[in-house]
Order: C-alpha cells, then sequence, then structure tokens
C-alpha cells in the first residue's frame, strides 16, 4: 500500500518548484523522526517536474539512496506524469542495470505497468521491446496490460481528437 499523499498544496507547489524547494523537502525527508512526514517528502520529490530535479531524483533512486521498497513509487509517479514521463522513460532505459537493481520481488512489475501511461503506437512497440529485452521477474501479465493501455490510449485519440478540436474551435 502507498502512503498517503503529501497535502495536495504541496503536490503543487513541487511541480513548479525549484531547486531550492526541493532541497528543502529533501533535507525535511531526512531530518523528521515522522514516518509519514519523512516518507511524503521523499514522494514529494518524484512531483517535482524541473529536468533537472527529475534527473536528481532518478539518481538518488538508481544510486540505492531510496528504500528498495519505495524506489518503485517515485519511478511510477514520474511514469505516470506527462511533464516527466519522456525525461523517466530515457534515464530508466539509459540506466537499465542501475535501476533493476532497486526492484523488489514485487515492484519491478508496478514500474512495467506504469509504463502503459505512453500514448503513441511508436511508444508502445519502444516498451514492449525494451521490456521484451529486459526481462522483469514476474511481469509478463503486467507488460501485456501496459501495451493494452497504450493501444486504448492511441485508438481513443484517433477516434475522438478531431470531435474534440472541432468542439474547442466553436467556443467562444
Amino acid at each position: 500500500p502507498v502512503p498517503p499523499a503529501p497535502v495536495p498544496a504541496l503536490g503543487i507547489a513541487a511541480s513548479n518548484g525549484d531547486a531550492a524547494l526541493y532541497d528543502k523537502v529533501l533535507a525535511l525527508s531526512a531530518s523528521t523522526t515522522n514516518p509519514e512526514v519523512q516518507t511524503g517528502m521523499l514522494f514529494l520529490t518524484a512531483e517535482f517536474t524541473n529536468p533537472a530535479l527529475v534527473t536528481r531524483t532518478l539518481d538518488r533512486v538508481a544510486a540505492g539512496k531510496v528504500r528498495n521498497q519505495d524506489s518503485w513509487i517515485l519511478l511510477t509517479t514520474l511514469l505516470r506524469n506527462r511533464d516527466t514521463q519522456e525525461q523517466a522513460w530515457t534515464y530508466i532505459t539509459e540506466h537499465w542495470e542501475a535501476i533493476h537493481a532497486q526492484f523488489t520481488m514485487s515492484s519491478g512489475n508496478r514500474v512495467v505497468g506504469a509504463a502503459g501511461s505512453f500514448c503513441s503506437a511508436a511508444k508502445h512497440d519502444e516498451v514492449l521491446g525494451f521490456f521484451g529485452t529486459h526481462k522483469v521477474e514476474a511481469a509478463e501479465r503486467e507488460l501485456k496490460i501496459a501495451g493494452d493501455n497504450i493501444n486504448s490510449c492511441v485508438q481513443l485519440r484517433q477516434a475522438q481528437e478531431g470531435n474534440l478540436q472541432t468542439w474547442l474551435t466553436a467556443q467562444p
């Protein structure tokens, strides 16, 4: 189970936050004795969208500075956010050995599942191709679901994008 999310205002602040705020969040996570605050602040680092800060979060995961049982939450949060998913995916694929080493028996499949958040035929093929050659234990079913999710998004986009554009154009 995922611990409760931080206060929504903190997520909004983080998504627009700078390095100074990121450093304060990390410092609070490291210094507090309250486990909920500690974990909440750690997870908040994945809400930052500044590319340099996204890299810092990913570097912390790859370097093993985040507990294995928490690392997947940061990775899946970054993969599911449209503002960070491409950067997170590229990082994961380029640093696969370090990232893969952080998986627990049950967390790797969650990262595979989060890769199903993309919405293009090219990403469908890329995700399935990557995980086809970079196996994650017990993630075969999750990979099929991820592929199906990407396909569903692509089909919905193809079916409705024109209708949405027409509607938006007609709005005053």
